[in-house]
């Protein structure tokens, strides 16, 4: 698996502050529906039957980082 590069994105303060207020909304929400929500995007993207009429799969990897202590 390749690593996501990094990316700058310069904004409006009102596009940032339209950020934190969305990230702070999904902060204050329970994690499993977080997850129901991620889940509804993925289907919404990748459906599982394309328009060819073949699968269309997303392989669901999770990966589990433990912070340092400093």
């Amino acid at each position: 698996m390749q690593p996501i590069d990094r990316v700058i994105r310069v904004t409006t303060d009102r596009e940032s502050d339209d950020d934190r207020r969305s990230l702070a909304y999904w902060l204050s929400r329970p994690p499993a529906e977080r997850v129901r929500h991620v889940e509804e995007l993925r289907r919404m993207w990748y459906p599982r039957v394309r328009l060819d009429g073949s699968e269309g799969r997303v392989e669901k990897v999770v990966r589990i980082v433990e912070a340092s202590e400093a």
